[in-house]
């Protein structure tokens, strides 16, 4: 990406930036394809300031190119500009008929397949947990799920 497209986009979204939510997304994320491929975004016009995420959509080779494009905007009056999504915070124990599973204590394991080798596979794991046939066993893969 070249600076001078980074910053044309942010010229051509302050004059777009007060159309209507459903015009404005639409058009920005056709927008920002341009510089990047990778690339979208996640507008918040509800609160003040408003929040403008440019997200890589969780694809680490398209990080740099988002905080990239954060990086050349100018202050935009009464907006927040984000390069990624900031975490949603502090995941709570989950208490399903009466196990409790602490998301600190559980682990992963990826899986391969050679059959399906695009697809996303984890074993997940709960320190000090025995699986147990029945009712304990759903319980914990409720609570996981």
């Amino acid at each position: 990406m070249e600076k001078e497209q980074i910053v044309a986009f942010w010229n051509w979204f302050e004059r777009q930036k007060d159309e209507p939510y459903d015009a404005l997304i639409a058009s920005v994320n056709e927008r920002i394809k341009q510089l990047s491929l990778g690339l979208s975004v996640e507008l918040d016009v509800i609160q003040s300031p408003k929040v403008l995420v440019v997200t890589p959509q969780g694809v680490k080779h398209y990080f740099t190119h988002a905080h990239e494009v954060v990086a050349y905007a100018p202050p935009i009056e009464d907006w927040e500009l984000i390069a990624t999504k900031p975490p949603l915070g502090v995941l709570e124990v989950v208490e399903v008929d009466g196990i409790s599973i602490e998301p600190s204590e559980v682990t992963f394991m990826p899986l391969n397949s050679p059959e399906h080798p695009d697809d996303l596979a984890i074993r997940l794991y709960q320190k000090a947990y025995v699986a147990q046939e029945g009712r304990e066993q759903n319980a914990v893969i409720a609570g996981l799920y």
